[in-house]
Protein backbone atom coordinates (compact mmCIF):
# COMPACT_ATOMS: atom_id res chain seq x y z
CA UNK A 1 0.00 0.00 0.00
CA UNK A 2 0.97 4.02 -1.01
CA UNK A 3 -0.02 6.81 -1.09
CA UNK A 4 0.34 8.74 -4.48
CA UNK A 5 -1.21 12.50 -4.97
CA UNK A 6 -4.85 12.32 -3.16
CA UNK A 7 -4.99 8.45 -3.75
CA UNK A 8 -4.02 5.58 -1.59
CA UNK A 9 -2.45 3.09 -3.91
CA UNK A 10 -3.29 -1.31 -2.99
CA UNK A 11 -1.35 -3.56 -4.20
CA UNK A 12 -1.98 -7.47 -3.55
CA UNK A 13 -3.25 -10.63 -4.84
CA UNK A 14 -7.21 -10.27 -3.98
CA UNK A 15 -8.03 -7.12 -5.30
CA UNK A 16 -11.62 -7.71 -5.98
CA UNK A 17 -12.36 -8.04 -2.01
CA UNK A 18 -10.03 -4.96 -1.55
CA UNK A 19 -12.00 -2.89 -3.91
CA UNK A 20 -15.67 -3.75 -2.29
CA UNK A 21 -13.89 -3.26 1.43
CA UNK A 22 -12.33 0.04 0.81
CA UNK A 23 -15.77 1.14 -1.38
CA UNK A 24 -17.75 0.28 2.13
CA UNK A 25 -15.09 2.38 4.08
CA UNK A 26 -15.87 5.98 5.44
CA UNK A 27 -13.86 8.64 4.13
CA UNK A 28 -13.52 6.84 0.80
CA UNK A 29 -15.03 8.74 -2.32
CA UNK A 30 -14.48 6.78 -5.00
CA UNK A 31 -11.93 3.09 -5.36
CA UNK A 32 -10.80 2.75 -8.74
CA UNK A 33 -9.50 -0.57 -10.28
CA UNK A 34 -6.54 0.45 -12.50
CA UNK A 35 -4.09 -1.15 -14.90
CA UNK A 36 -0.78 -0.32 -16.42
CA UNK A 37 -0.75 0.04 -20.17
CA UNK A 38 2.50 1.49 -20.90
CA UNK A 39 5.52 3.47 -20.27
CA UNK A 40 5.88 4.67 -23.93
CA UNK A 41 5.45 7.96 -25.72
CA UNK A 42 2.37 9.52 -26.08
CA UNK A 43 1.94 8.23 -29.65
CA UNK A 44 2.42 4.51 -28.51
CA UNK A 45 0.76 4.99 -25.49
CA UNK A 46 -2.31 6.52 -27.27
CA UNK A 47 -2.18 3.08 -29.10
CA UNK A 48 -1.92 0.34 -25.71
CA UNK A 49 -5.06 3.00 -24.03
CA UNK A 50 -7.43 2.53 -27.07
CA UNK A 51 -6.40 -1.46 -27.51
CA UNK A 52 -7.23 -1.68 -23.93
CA UNK A 53 -10.70 0.38 -24.26
CA UNK A 54 -12.03 -0.92 -27.57
CA UNK A 55 -14.63 -2.90 -26.39
CA UNK A 56 -15.52 -1.05 -23.88
CA UNK A 57 -16.86 1.99 -26.66
CA UNK A 58 -17.93 -0.48 -29.60
CA UNK A 59 -21.35 1.01 -30.26
CA UNK A 60 -21.87 3.84 -27.58
CA UNK A 61 -20.59 7.13 -27.15
CA UNK A 62 -17.65 8.02 -25.35
CA UNK A 63 -15.32 10.98 -23.57
CA UNK A 64 -11.31 10.44 -22.78
CA UNK A 65 -10.04 11.94 -19.76
CA UNK A 66 -6.57 12.25 -18.98
CA UNK A 67 -5.22 13.64 -15.67
CA UNK A 68 -0.91 13.78 -15.89
CA UNK A 69 1.19 14.86 -13.33
CA UNK A 70 5.24 15.47 -14.32
CA UNK A 71 6.72 16.99 -17.02
CA UNK A 72 5.92 16.37 -20.50
CA UNK A 73 6.18 17.80 -23.97
CA UNK A 74 2.03 17.81 -24.53
CA UNK A 75 -0.92 18.21 -22.83
CA UNK A 76 -3.73 16.47 -21.27
CA UNK A 77 -5.91 17.57 -24.13
CA UNK A 78 -3.52 16.50 -26.88
CA UNK A 79 -3.62 13.01 -25.25
CA UNK A 80 -7.34 13.38 -25.08
CA UNK A 81 -7.45 13.92 -28.55
CA UNK A 82 -5.18 11.02 -29.82
CA UNK A 83 -6.70 8.38 -27.55
CA UNK A 84 -9.85 9.53 -28.92
CA UNK A 85 -9.08 9.31 -32.84
CA UNK A 86 -7.99 5.59 -32.34
CA UNK A 87 -11.59 4.36 -30.38
CA UNK A 88 -13.50 7.14 -32.75
CA UNK A 89 -14.25 4.62 -35.46
CA UNK A 90 -15.46 2.10 -33.25
CA UNK A 91 -17.60 3.99 -30.93
CA UNK A 92 -21.11 5.34 -31.68
CA UNK A 93 -19.58 9.37 -31.37
CA UNK A 94 -18.05 11.83 -28.81
CA UNK A 95 -19.95 12.94 -26.13
CA UNK A 96 -17.77 15.48 -24.07
CA UNK A 97 -21.23 16.08 -21.55
CA UNK A 98 -22.68 12.49 -20.94
CA UNK A 99 -20.58 10.23 -22.59
CA UNK A 100 -22.07 6.57 -21.73
CA UNK A 101 -18.31 5.50 -21.48
CA UNK A 102 -15.64 7.66 -20.15
CA UNK A 103 -12.05 6.41 -20.89
CA UNK A 104 -10.45 7.82 -17.67
CA UNK A 105 -5.93 7.76 -17.85
CA UNK A 106 -3.55 8.88 -15.44
CA UNK A 107 -0.25 9.38 -16.63
CA UNK A 108 2.49 10.07 -13.67
CA UNK A 109 6.34 10.45 -15.21
CA UNK A 110 6.21 7.68 -17.84
CA UNK A 111 3.57 5.19 -16.57
CA UNK A 112 0.07 5.00 -18.05
CA UNK A 113 -2.02 3.38 -16.31
CA UNK A 114 -6.13 2.99 -17.16
CA UNK A 115 -9.19 3.07 -15.33
CA UNK A 116 -11.01 -0.17 -15.93
CA UNK A 117 -13.68 -0.27 -12.76
CA UNK A 118 -14.74 2.23 -10.62
CA UNK A 119 -16.79 1.66 -7.30
CA UNK A 120 -18.54 4.70 -5.62
CA UNK A 121 -17.64 4.97 -1.92
CA UNK A 122 -19.34 6.98 0.95
CA UNK A 123 -17.27 9.85 0.95
CA UNK A 124 -18.04 11.42 4.52
CA UNK A 125 -14.94 11.43 7.29
CA UNK A 126 -12.80 8.22 8.65
CA UNK A 127 -14.49 6.34 11.16
CA UNK A 128 -12.88 7.36 14.34
CA UNK A 129 -11.95 10.71 13.85
CA UNK A 130 -14.90 12.19 16.08
CA UNK A 131 -16.63 11.07 19.73
CA UNK A 132 -18.65 8.17 20.41
CA UNK A 133 -22.35 8.28 19.86
CA UNK A 134 -24.87 6.17 21.29
CA UNK A 135 -27.81 5.16 18.73
CA UNK A 136 -31.00 3.57 20.21
CA UNK A 137 -32.04 0.59 17.57
CA UNK A 138 -35.10 -1.26 16.69
CA UNK A 139 -34.17 -3.44 13.81
CA UNK A 140 -36.67 -1.15 11.71
CA UNK A 141 -35.18 0.96 9.04
CA UNK A 142 -35.03 3.84 10.49
CA UNK A 143 -32.70 3.53 13.12
CA UNK A 144 -30.05 1.70 11.02
CA UNK A 145 -30.44 4.63 8.80
CA UNK A 146 -29.66 7.15 11.32
CA UNK A 147 -26.60 5.57 12.92
CA UNK A 148 -25.36 4.61 8.90
CA UNK A 149 -25.70 8.75 8.51
CA UNK A 150 -23.79 9.55 11.52
CA UNK A 151 -21.00 6.81 11.46
CA UNK A 152 -19.99 8.47 8.02
CA UNK A 153 -19.34 11.59 9.83
CA UNK A 154 -16.47 9.71 11.31
CA UNK A 155 -18.57 8.72 14.45
CA UNK A 156 -17.70 5.24 16.15
CA UNK A 157 -20.78 4.02 17.26
CA UNK A 158 -22.59 1.91 20.04
CA UNK A 159 -26.08 0.63 20.16
CA UNK A 160 -28.96 0.24 22.72
CA UNK A 161 -31.84 -2.04 22.27
CA UNK A 162 -34.55 -1.26 24.32
CA UNK A 163 -36.11 -4.99 24.22
CA UNK A 164 -40.28 -5.45 24.20
CA UNK A 165 -40.16 -8.73 22.72
CA UNK A 166 -37.82 -11.71 22.50
CA UNK A 167 -37.65 -12.47 18.69
CA UNK A 168 -37.69 -8.67 17.91
CA UNK A 169 -34.61 -8.64 20.13
CA UNK A 170 -32.08 -10.79 18.09
CA UNK A 171 -33.70 -9.54 14.95
CA UNK A 172 -32.35 -6.14 16.19
CA UNK A 173 -28.97 -7.38 16.96
CA UNK A 174 -28.93 -8.98 13.61
CA UNK A 175 -29.44 -6.07 11.69
CA UNK A 176 -26.78 -4.24 13.65
CA UNK A 177 -24.16 -6.79 13.13
CA UNK A 178 -25.09 -6.21 9.67
CA UNK A 179 -24.77 -2.88 9.94
CA UNK A 180 -21.58 -3.15 11.74
CA UNK A 181 -20.07 -5.56 9.71
CA UNK A 182 -20.12 -4.02 6.73
CA UNK A 183 -19.48 -0.46 7.71
CA UNK A 184 -17.43 -0.38 10.94
CA UNK A 185 -14.04 -1.26 9.58
CA UNK A 186 -11.48 -1.20 12.31
CA UNK A 187 -13.88 0.45 14.81
CA UNK A 188 -15.20 -2.38 18.00
CA UNK A 189 -18.72 -1.37 18.88
CA UNK A 190 -21.18 -2.64 21.80
CA UNK A 191 -24.83 -3.64 21.76
CA UNK A 192 -26.87 -2.89 24.80
CA UNK A 193 -29.85 -4.58 25.84
CA UNK A 194 -32.59 -3.42 28.38
CA UNK A 195 -35.97 -5.31 28.90
CA UNK A 196 -38.58 -2.88 28.83
CA UNK A 197 -41.32 -5.16 29.29
CA UNK A 198 -41.89 -3.62 32.79
CA UNK A 199 -41.88 -0.27 31.39
CA UNK A 200 -44.82 -1.18 28.54
CA UNK A 201 -46.70 -3.33 31.09
CA UNK A 202 -46.63 0.17 33.46
CA UNK A 203 -47.69 1.85 30.55
CA UNK A 204 -50.63 -0.28 29.79
CA UNK A 205 -51.91 -0.21 33.11
CA UNK A 206 -51.88 2.86 34.60
CA UNK A 207 -51.26 5.58 31.61
CA UNK A 208 -54.08 7.03 29.05
CA UNK A 209 -53.76 4.91 25.71
CA UNK A 210 -53.32 8.63 23.96
CA UNK A 211 -50.23 9.31 25.86
CA UNK A 212 -48.11 6.16 26.26
CA UNK A 213 -46.35 6.05 22.93
CA UNK A 214 -44.82 9.82 23.98
CA UNK A 215 -44.02 8.53 27.87
CA UNK A 216 -42.55 5.08 26.14
CA UNK A 217 -40.22 7.39 24.10
CA UNK A 218 -39.63 9.73 27.13
CA UNK A 219 -38.61 7.03 29.30
CA UNK A 220 -36.53 5.47 26.64
CA UNK A 221 -34.26 8.56 26.29
CA UNK A 222 -34.48 9.01 30.22
CA UNK A 223 -32.68 5.54 30.57
CA UNK A 224 -30.25 6.25 27.42
CA UNK A 225 -29.01 9.16 28.93
CA UNK A 226 -27.63 6.62 31.82
CA UNK A 227 -26.15 4.09 29.45
CA UNK A 228 -24.55 6.91 26.97
CA UNK A 229 -22.94 8.43 30.59
CA UNK A 230 -21.66 5.36 31.92
CA UNK A 231 -19.84 4.27 28.61
CA UNK A 232 -18.64 7.97 27.52
CA UNK A 233 -20.67 8.57 24.61
CA UNK A 234 -21.16 12.31 23.34
CA UNK A 235 -24.38 12.15 21.73
CA UNK A 236 -27.84 9.68 21.49
CA UNK A 237 -28.77 8.66 18.05
CA UNK A 238 -32.59 8.38 17.02
CA UNK A 239 -33.86 7.53 13.41
CA UNK A 240 -37.32 9.71 14.28
CA UNK A 241 -38.67 11.47 11.36
CA UNK A 242 -40.68 14.86 12.00
CA UNK A 243 -44.41 14.27 11.43
CA UNK A 244 -43.77 10.27 10.73
CA UNK A 245 -45.51 9.10 13.54
CA UNK A 246 -47.41 10.67 16.26
CA UNK A 247 -44.53 10.67 19.02
CA UNK A 248 -42.20 12.20 16.64
CA UNK A 249 -44.36 15.68 16.05
CA UNK A 250 -41.93 18.86 16.46
CA UNK A 251 -44.89 18.99 19.93
CA UNK A 252 -43.81 15.53 20.95
CA UNK A 253 -40.32 15.75 20.29
CA UNK A 254 -39.83 18.62 22.21
CA UNK A 255 -41.42 17.20 25.01
CA UNK A 256 -38.78 13.61 24.56
CA UNK A 257 -36.01 16.09 24.49
CA UNK A 258 -36.99 17.52 28.32
CA UNK A 259 -36.32 14.17 29.79
CA UNK A 260 -32.47 13.94 28.47
CA UNK A 261 -29.63 16.16 29.06
CA UNK A 262 -27.55 15.00 26.36
CA UNK A 263 -27.54 16.40 22.83
CA UNK A 264 -29.81 13.92 20.60
CA UNK A 265 -29.33 13.93 16.85
CA UNK A 266 -31.66 12.93 14.58
CA UNK A 267 -30.47 12.95 11.02
CA UNK A 268 -33.63 11.65 9.22
CA UNK A 269 -35.85 14.73 10.44
CA UNK A 270 -36.57 15.53 7.19
CA UNK A 271 -36.65 12.48 5.44
CA UNK A 272 -39.71 10.86 4.13
CA UNK A 273 -40.14 6.79 4.97
CA UNK A 274 -40.10 6.49 1.30
CA UNK A 275 -36.55 7.90 1.27
CA UNK A 276 -35.33 6.24 4.21
CA UNK A 277 -36.09 3.15 2.93
CA UNK A 278 -34.44 3.61 -0.44
CA UNK A 279 -31.34 4.57 1.63
CA UNK A 280 -31.52 1.14 3.63
CA UNK A 281 -30.86 -0.31 0.34
CA UNK A 282 -27.53 1.45 -0.09
CA UNK A 283 -26.64 0.82 3.76
CA UNK A 284 -27.42 -2.85 3.13
CA UNK A 285 -30.03 -3.33 5.90
CA UNK A 286 -32.90 -3.09 3.97
CA UNK A 287 -34.27 -7.19 3.67
CA UNK A 288 -33.22 -7.58 7.17
CA UNK A 289 -35.70 -4.86 8.36
CA UNK A 290 -38.33 -5.23 6.29
CA UNK A 291 -39.13 -8.54 8.16
CA UNK A 292 -39.17 -6.24 11.33
CA UNK A 293 -42.12 -6.19 13.28
CA UNK A 294 -43.95 -3.38 15.13
CA UNK A 295 -43.87 -4.03 18.99
CA UNK A 296 -43.89 -0.58 20.07
CA UNK A 297 -47.63 0.51 19.43
CA UNK A 298 -49.66 0.56 22.94
CA UNK A 299 -52.00 2.10 21.82
CA UNK A 300 -55.74 1.03 21.56
CA UNK A 301 -57.44 4.10 20.23
CA UNK A 302 -57.06 7.88 18.94
CA UNK A 303 -53.33 9.36 20.12
CA UNK A 304 -52.38 12.86 20.90
CA UNK A 305 -50.17 14.26 18.48
CA UNK A 306 -49.56 17.35 20.59
CA UNK A 307 -49.87 16.38 24.21
CA UNK A 308 -50.00 19.34 26.64
CA UNK A 309 -47.04 19.04 28.96
CA UNK A 310 -49.13 19.10 32.10
CA UNK A 311 -50.66 15.54 31.12
CA UNK A 312 -47.62 13.95 30.52
CA UNK A 313 -45.72 14.75 33.74
CA UNK A 314 -49.09 13.67 35.18
CA UNK A 315 -48.90 10.64 33.06
CA UNK A 316 -45.24 9.90 34.67
CA UNK A 317 -46.71 10.73 38.27
CA UNK A 318 -48.70 7.55 37.74
CA UNK A 319 -46.17 5.40 37.10
CA UNK A 320 -43.98 3.28 39.74
CA UNK A 321 -41.21 5.01 41.04
CA UNK A 322 -38.42 2.91 40.84
CA UNK A 323 -39.27 2.12 37.22
CA UNK A 324 -36.19 2.98 35.87
CA UNK A 325 -34.20 0.96 38.20
CA UNK A 326 -36.17 -2.36 37.93
CA UNK A 327 -35.33 -2.40 34.15
CA UNK A 328 -31.58 -1.18 34.85
CA UNK A 329 -31.29 -4.36 36.43
CA UNK A 330 -31.25 -6.40 32.87
CA UNK A 331 -29.07 -4.23 31.42
CA UNK A 332 -26.60 -5.84 29.16
CA UNK A 333 -24.19 -5.95 26.42
CA UNK A 334 -21.80 -7.63 24.04
CA UNK A 335 -19.46 -6.67 21.10
CA UNK A 336 -21.58 -6.92 18.36
CA UNK A 337 -18.77 -8.81 16.41
CA UNK A 338 -18.95 -11.66 18.96
CA UNK A 339 -22.68 -12.00 18.93
CA UNK A 340 -24.52 -15.06 17.36
CA UNK A 341 -28.25 -15.87 17.71
CA UNK A 342 -28.70 -16.96 21.54
CA UNK A 343 -25.30 -16.00 22.49
CA UNK A 344 -24.62 -14.97 26.33
CA UNK A 345 -24.18 -11.30 27.09
CA UNK A 346 -22.26 -9.53 30.03
CA UNK A 347 -24.11 -7.91 32.65
CA UNK A 348 -24.06 -4.54 33.98
CA UNK A 349 -24.89 -4.28 37.33
CA UNK A 350 -24.38 -1.65 40.06
CA UNK A 351 -22.44 -3.51 42.35
CA UNK A 352 -20.00 -6.61 42.28
CA UNK A 353 -21.45 -10.40 43.58
CA UNK A 354 -19.68 -11.46 46.11
CA UNK A 355 -18.33 -14.43 44.39
CA UNK A 356 -16.43 -12.20 41.40
CA UNK A 357 -13.20 -10.68 41.54
CA UNK A 358 -12.84 -7.04 41.31
CA UNK A 359 -10.57 -5.73 38.83
CA UNK A 360 -10.05 -1.60 37.67
CA UNK A 361 -9.66 -2.34 33.64
CA UNK A 362 -6.29 -1.17 32.45
CA UNK A 363 -4.82 -1.07 36.05
CA UNK A 364 -4.84 -4.30 37.71
CA UNK A 365 -4.50 -7.73 35.86
CA UNK A 366 -7.41 -9.68 35.87
CA UNK A 367 -6.91 -13.54 37.69
CA UNK A 368 -6.35 -16.05 36.13
CA UNK A 369 -9.50 -17.96 36.46
CA UNK A 370 -12.90 -17.49 38.76
CA UNK A 371 -15.59 -14.94 37.70
CA UNK A 372 -14.09 -11.41 37.10
CA UNK A 373 -16.28 -8.06 37.93
CA UNK A 374 -14.68 -5.03 35.97
CA UNK A 375 -14.46 -1.28 36.54
CA UNK A 376 -13.15 1.40 34.81
CA UNK A 377 -13.05 3.67 31.95
CA UNK A 378 -11.75 0.22 29.65
CA UNK A 379 -13.88 -2.23 31.52
CA UNK A 380 -15.95 -2.96 28.14
CA UNK A 381 -12.97 -3.21 25.81
CA UNK A 382 -11.26 -5.53 29.23
CA UNK A 383 -15.03 -7.35 29.61
CA UNK A 384 -15.09 -8.44 25.60
CA UNK A 385 -11.93 -9.52 26.12
CA UNK A 386 -12.45 -12.07 28.68
CA UNK A 387 -15.98 -12.86 27.72
CA UNK A 388 -14.77 -13.96 24.47
CA UNK A 389 -12.17 -16.34 26.21
CA UNK A 390 -15.34 -17.96 27.95
CA UNK A 391 -14.58 -16.47 31.33
CA UNK A 392 -17.34 -15.25 33.54
CA UNK A 393 -17.30 -11.43 33.39
CA UNK A 394 -19.40 -8.50 34.76
CA UNK A 395 -19.11 -5.01 34.00
CA UNK A 396 -19.80 -2.53 37.08
CA UNK A 397 -21.35 1.00 37.09
CA UNK A 398 -21.19 2.87 40.04
CA UNK A 399 -24.65 5.24 39.61
CA UNK A 400 -27.43 5.13 42.26
CA UNK A 401 -29.80 4.43 39.58
CA UNK A 402 -28.29 0.78 39.01
CA UNK A 403 -28.48 -0.39 42.90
Amino acid sequence: MSRTWNRIVIRGEDLDQAALIASETFGVQRVEKIRPVSNAPLEEMSVAVAEASRDRVVGKTFAVRVRRRGGHAWTSLDAERLIGSHLFPYAAGVDLIHPQVTVQVYVQGDQTSLVEETLEGPDGLPLGVQGRALTLISGGFDSAVAAWMIMRRGVPMDFLHFSLDCAQSEHATAVTYELVKRWGHGNQSFYHRIDFQPVKEALLKYVDSSLRQVVLKQFMVAVAELVLKSFGHLVLVTGESVGQVSSQTIAHLAAIDCHCTTTILRPLSGFSKIEIINRSRLVGTHNLSARAKEVCDLSDGPVAVAARRWELNNAHGALPPDLIHSVLTSWKFIDINDWEPGCPMIPVLGASPSDYTPVHAGKTPPPDEGPVALTGRKAAWAASKLHRAGREVCVIKEDPSLG
